[in-house]
């Protein structure tokens, strides 16, 4: 039977033609569909958080938050520092989005013109930085004339010239040394340094083969708050990442307030270079700032401010700011107060 006119062969020809072109233009549209799938924005993802971390008892909160798997290698990747000095180096160059750092650090990175943001108070040493004496160096005045190791970089040379000036002696009458904690015991052995500069658990280990304790943080006339400071690029940018690694460290701070024998320690000691004993001993020079305390401290015109405030004023009395740095915003506690 025709169909319009149409023989069973034409039909079922152009039925194949019909087809044929549906196909096409089903694989036109799918195309098309790619294409514009290809040119949309596509959600990008949060590289990690680079933090570097010194050695010192009060950021190995993170370190254990990082061994109960609370701050995963894609979100957060710390960065071991050997001494202070290098992980203000690294977060000054860039290699890192975040540190963690004395406030005289932070204000010397600012007078170098750095844009960055404090974000919250980690600790406050408790005589955890400490000037350390050979046999001949017993109290501050001792030190006059004396060769002094100090990373000039660090807190330490704060350190070191409180005590100076705590007993009347001016920095040109004692010899600064240039040295990193690593290379503290040897010098000291060789007596090629009479005193040194030292955080812990440098002291610690320093202690094992003697030395007397000259001068610490508690005699300060300001706390020595260390701080976690981020770029602003990094405050813009990685969040969800800061502000995991804040709630991180609460959270394990309570290993270090009852709990010494957690497994995640053992990361902790091997790090520290340190007994279980002499870790527990450490945390007694190192107060940690919980939340609370923590944002009373960053509150507007707060203690922090004026801590820093007469930090900055003092550093420059003594030659070690040129100017004023804190003029402009330097603190956010925006994501502290997120935490609660």
């Amino acid at each position: 039977m025709d169909i319009g006119g149409l023989s069973p062969d034409e039909c079922c020809s152009l039925k194949a033609t019909r087809n044929n072109r549906m196909r096409w233009l089903a694989l036109l549209a799918a195309a098309v569909l790619l294409a514009i799938a290809a040119a949309l924005p596509r959600p990008s993802q949060s590289e990690a958080l680079k933090l570097a971390l010194g050695l010192w008892p009060g950021v190995e909160t993170l370190v254990v938050a990082r061994e109960k798997g609370r701050l995963p290698k894609e979100n957060v990747q710390l960065i071991a520092m050997t001494w202070p000095s290098a992980a203000m180096r690294a977060f000054g160059n860039g290699a890192v989005d975040a540190a963690v750092l004395t406030l005289d650090e932070v204000l010397r990175l600012r007078e170098g013109g750095y844009d960055l943001r404090v974000m919250m108070v980690m600790d406050v040493s408790a005589g955890g930085d400490v000037v350390l004496g050979g046999a001949d160096v017993r109290s501050p005045a001792d030190l006059r004339g004396k060769r002094v190791g100090v990373d000039l970089r660090s807190s330490g040379r704060v350190l070191l010239q409180s005590a100076l000036q705590s007993a009347g002696v001016s920095g040109r009458d004692v010899e600064m040394v240039p040295l990193n904690p690593s290379e503290v015991a040897a010098a000291m052995k060789e007596r090629r340094v009479d005193a040194v500069v030292l955080a812990e658990p440098w002291a610690t280990r320093l202690r094992r083969t003697g030395g007397n304790e000259v001068f610490d943080s508690r005699q300060l006339k300001w706390p020595m708050y260390r701080v976690l400071v981020a770029s602003s690029r990094a405050v813009r940018s990685q969040r969800t990442e800061l502000q995991r690694v804040m709630a991180a460290h609460f959270e394990a701070s309570t290993v270090f307030h009852s709990n010494f024998e957690d497994p995640a320690l053992t990361t902790v000691l091997r790090r520290e270079g340190v007994s279980l004993e002499e870790f527990k001993d450490c945390m007694t020079r190192v107060k940690l700032i919980d939340r609370e305390a923590g944002a009373h401290l960053m509150a507007p015109k707060g203690a922090l401010e004026a801590h820093s405030a007469a930090l900055e004023a003092w550093m420059c009395e003594v030659g070690l700011l040129e100017g004023r740095t804190l003029d402009s915003v330097w603190l956010d506690a925006s994501l502290l107060e997120g935490l609660r």
